[in-house]
Order: C-alpha cells, then sequence, then structure tokens
C-alpha cells in the first residue's frame, strides 16, 4: 500500500510536496502516505504527526507561464484599444507570454458577469455609472485573491487602492515602458501566488483543505496555532515554526515571535504595528528589518 502511494506520488512530475510526515502506514511507520484532496486513505491508517500541507501546480507548470486572465474596466474606447495593444506588445517581447483579455466599459456590466477565476483586474476609477473604487471593494468581498491595477488619472483616488488591497496605479496618460514594468511586476507576484498549496485543517469532526493563499496570517496561542482567513479563524494543533517552513514558498513571514504573515494582505505599515486585511498586528525589533525587507521586496515584484 505505501509503495503504491508513494509511487503514484513520484509520477505525478507536475506536483511538489513538501517532506511532512503526517499519514503513515500502520504496517510500515517510517513510510508516509501523502495524499490528494479527494483521495483520502483509509481511515485506520491516519495518525496526526505534523501539520500538513500540499503544494499543487506551480505557475507556468500547469499553464504555460504567464497565461493570464485579465479583465479591463475603462469607458473610453481609444484607452482601452491602447491597454490591449499594450498588452499585444508585452507577448510579442515575452515568449510564451499568454493571456486572454475581456474589456467592459461600465462597472454594473462587469460586476454582473465577473468570474473569480481572474488573474488580474485593470480598472478605470471615473466610470460613467460609478466609481471603479466601488467595484474595487465589490469585486473583493467576491475574491480575495484577485490583484488590482488601477489606471487613472486621478492620483488622489489611487491612493483609495489600499482599503481594497490594490497591487499598484497607472496614471494616465500610459505609456508603453510604464506599462510594461508594471505587468513585469504584477507577473513576478502573480507567479508566487498561484502555486496551489493546500493546508490540511483537522477537527472533531474530520479533515479539510483550505487555500494556504487565503490565510492573511497565522498566530500562536499556548500550544496551539490560530490560522486567520478573511472569513474565519481556525485552531489547530502545531507550532509557528513548522507552518513558517510550509508556508516559505509563498513568502509568509514573522512580524513577531507570535505571529506569521501572509504580506499578500498587508495594507499599511504605521510605525511599529502593521494591518493585515484590517488586523492590527506588532511588529517586534527583533523581526522589524527581516520583516520590512521581505514585505519590501513582495510589494515591489523581486522575490
Amino acid at each position: 500500500m505505501a509503495e503504491k502511494r508513494t509511487g503514484s506520488l513520484r509520477e505525478k512530475k507536475t506536483a511538489l510536496f513538501l517532506p511532512v510526515w503526517t499519514q503513515y502506514d500502520p504496517g510500515t511507520e517510517d513510510v508516509p502516505l501523502l495524499c490528494f484532496p479527494g483521495h483520502p486513505p483509509a481511515a485506520d491508517t491516519l495518525q496526526v504527526r505534523q501539520p500538513s500541507c500540499i503544494i499543487g501546480k506551480k505557475f507556468g507548470q500547469g499553464r504555460r507561464w504567464g497565461s493570464l486572465k485579465i479583465v479591463i474596466l475603462e469607458d473610453d474606447a481609444v484607452q482601452a484599444l491602447q491597454i490591449r495593444d499594450y498588452l499585444s506588445q508585452y507577448q510579442q517581447e515575452h515568449a510564451g507570454f499568454q493571456y486572454e483579455a475581456k474589456t467592459y466599459s461600465t462597472g454594473k456590466r462587469l460586476l454582473e458577469s465577473y468570474c473569480p477565476d481572474t488573474d488580474l483586474l485593470l480598472l478605470d476609477i471615473q466610470l460613467p455609472d460609478m466609481l471603479g473604487i466601488d467595484v474595487a471593494r465589490q469585486i473583493r468581498q467576491r475574491d480575495p485573491r484577485v490583484m488590482i491595477i488601477f489606471v487613472t488619472n486621478l492620483a488622489q483616488y489611487a491612493i483609495e487602492g489600499y482599503s481594497v488591497q490594490a497591487f499598484d496605479y497607472i496614471l494616465k496618460p500610459i505609456n508603453a515602458f510604464s506599462f510594461s514594468k508594471k505587468l513585469d511586476r504584477a507577473i513576478r507576484v502573480i507567479s508566487h501566488a498561484e502555486s496551489d498549496m493546500t493546508l490540511e485543517i483537522r477537527s472533531r469532526n474530520g479533515s479539510r483543505w483550505i487555500a494556504a493563499d487565503a490565510v492573511t496570517y497565522i498566530e500562536v496561542r499556548s500550544h496551539e496555532v490560530c490560522i486567520h482567513t478573511q472569513q474565519e479563524s481556525i485552531r489547530q494543533w502545531g507550532t509557528l515554526a513548522q507552518y513558517e517552513t510550509m508556508l516559505r514558498p509563498l513568502h509568509f513571514v514573522r512580524c513577531n515571535a507570535s505571529f506569521l504573515v501572509n504580506p499578500k494582505y498587508v495594507r499599511t505599515v504605521v510605525k511599529d504595528q502593521v494591518d493585515v486585511a484590517r488586523d492590527m498586528l506588532p511588529i517586534s525589533r527583533t523581526f522589524r528589518k527581516d520583516f520590512l525587507n521581505t514585505l519590501a521586496q513582495y510589494k515591489g515584484g523581486t522575490l
């Protein structure tokens, strides 16, 4: 049984697995049985050892490198066409870059047909029916993972992008060089976020899996850890160090000894506190330098 499972895992070449020892064949204490969600081992083989996770297809393995689903919200037909031209130009300059783009001229139409598998939103702020920032707020409630870039000639509105975790903004008039640089940064960040890593959550009612990218931060409380998402907080057995090792591919970083933060959900840093998905967490002197360096590299797209 164990030999069959480990053999099948080796054959799945598009998947990467962390060497966590979580599920064992009762007859061979040293052989882990790692399983895919939806294909759990028999109940009598489960023995809790450490928190477990699976990393699925990395960006560029499950689909071609740079393949993005892009949505453009722009009421000016000339500006919308220019953005499409710049995307086409970027594709010609970057071998292997693939994308699908849809264009909407009103916020209402976008909201009515929005699909949460979108990778990148390019949003104008001044629209005929509503503000782009309000469109972004409604989309963010439905889709916490999509990357948002505002395209606007109103810099003061772009600053409000922090409230919807906007990645960046592009000021009009747009030029090809600036657009290309912004897209470079966006792709680098998306490429890290696109690993289908999942964490196993165990309870008395059984196990379930959550996307690691949906975790905003993890904190340690006594001998338990508390995993926070935007929808819930879940208590689990384990140590923060174990989760830190597991989540290193997604660049989770400690802001102090008790909190492990997903930089994707950092909104602002104010003095010795960081706003993570609207929760204010303390930044300790010991971890401050590494935390701020990692955050700057992640937001700057260099990680």
